[in-house]
């Protein structure tokens, strides 16, 4: 059986500290997991689920989704010249 230590931390600084001190005291850092548990009352709170209607992190995905068929456009029109 498994041993979890668990620990409630107000600082991000906290939580990369403790994890280092951990990983000095032997545990592995593959088996340190750290998460965020949103304050009661923060969860689902649009119509479709969830805190965001969007994720935070995909704010640069439709600039990357042109580029990337831009990029395979032209890999295609070159191929296509070649073979042609």
């Amino acid at each position: 059986m498994s041993t979890i230590l668990a620990g409630r931390f107000l600082l991000q600084d906290e939580v990369n500290f403790a994890r280092q001190e951990l990983i000095s005291a032997g545990f592995p850092d593959d088996l340190i997991s750290g998460f965020y548990v949103n304050q009661p009352g923060q969860h689902d709170m649009t119509p479709i689920g969830g805190d965001h209607i969007t994720s935070p992190g995909a704010k640069e995905s439709p600039g990357a989704v042109l580029a990337g068929e831009a990029t395979g456009a032209a890999v295609g029109a070159a191929i296509g010249a070649v073979t042609a």
